[in-house]
């Protein structure tokens, strides 16, 4: 069997929320709202942080504790996990990190998806 060639095109948000939305489903066994597929993908660009959080303030036009509520409901989901250290917080989900350095930081993206029946 020949596996299909799928082009995604578009900027790194685009294309990082497009992703995000099928492994929500594939690996995370839930589906996102469209609002939290924006939050989660700012994320996984600029990371949890205030930076994350402001750029989101700023593209979305959201309040900050409206971010926080949707960074909550994405902890439920099991796409953000609570930082390791004592810090407050919250930090993306490994395989979201892993996602990060394939498409973000490499010249050829390639992805593969496998699902197990």
């Amino acid at each position: 069997m020949q596996v299909p060639l799928i082009v995604i095109t578009g900027d790194d948000l685009t294309i990082m929320r497009k992703l995000i939305k099928v492994h929500a489903i594939i690996q995370f066994d839930t589906i996102i709202t469209e609002r939290e597929a924006d939050v989660l993908s700012e994320y996984v660009i600029y990371g949890c942080n205030k930076q994350g959080d402001n750029a989101i303030c700023l593209n979305y036009g959201i309040s900050t504790n409206n971010v926080k509520q949707l960074g909550s409901r994405l902890q439920k989901k099991g796409m953000l996990v609570s930082k390791r250290r004592k810090d407050v917080g919250r930090d993306l989900h490994p395989f979201l990190i892993k996602m990060r350095e394939l498409f973000l930081t490499k010249e050829n993206k390639h992805l593969l998806i496998q699902v197990w029946q």
